[in-house]
């Protein structure tokens, strides 16, 4: 009497392996690029969001705010988020950076019920000294003594929105880790 074998060969396990490694890689793909669209939606509307309590600010004031400021809460230090010094979301230099102002937020919390809060993606351009997170807000950084400028950070595979509170992007500057340094002019008559 013979005995039937039953079960796998070698060839079938390995098939059936790599065809479950192609699926996940798939799916680690797909979830990679709809948490970065994710990210980069979050961060255009706190910034669409900020300019609005902006441009309510200035209607009122009859001018911008005077300070620069991170847009946001979160923030934390350094490059790396891990130094322990305060909140940051730009470092220029060794020894200049821009942090969360509360007094910016203190005169633009009458124009909004909370503060929207960028993602907090990382736009290195020349580390560890010269890079950008999040978003913030530069009253002197417009092409005329009207307007002023924010900058976003948009993920490496986002694009720039073309538009923000009405504003049309300025300039969009790719980063060596291919993140995107979005720059728009508030308040600049065409």
């Amino acid at each position: 009497m013979t005995k039937s074998k039953s079960g796998f060969t070698i060839v079938e396990l390995v098939i059936v392996i790599v065809i479950i490694v192609i699926l996940a890689t798939i799916g680690v793909v797909s979830y990679s690029t709809a948490s970065a669209r994710a990210r980069d939606s979050q961060t255009a509307t706190a910034v669409n969001q900020w300019v609005k309590a902006i441009q309510m600010y200035k209607a009122r004031n009859g001018s911008f705010p005077s300070m620069t400021s991170c847009l946001g809460t979160n923030y934390k230090y350094g490059v790396s988020e891990a130094d322990m010094s305060g909140y940051q979301c730009r470092q220029s230099s060794a020894s200049a950076g821009i942090v969360r102002d509360s007094t910016f937020s203190t005169a633009l919390s009458p124009y909004m019920s909370s503060e929207p809060t960028p993602a907090m993606q990382t736009a290195i351009v020349s580390s560890p000294n010269d890079w950008y997170r999040g978003a913030y807000f530069n009253p002197t950084g417009g092409s005329d003594s009207k307007s002023v400028r924010i900058d976003m950070v948009i993920s490496d595979k986002g694009t720039c929105p073309s538009t923000i509170g009405g504003y049309a992007i300025v300039t969009n500057t790719t980063a060596p880790n291919n993140f995107h340094i979005c720059s728009y002019e508030i308040g600049r008559q065409p």
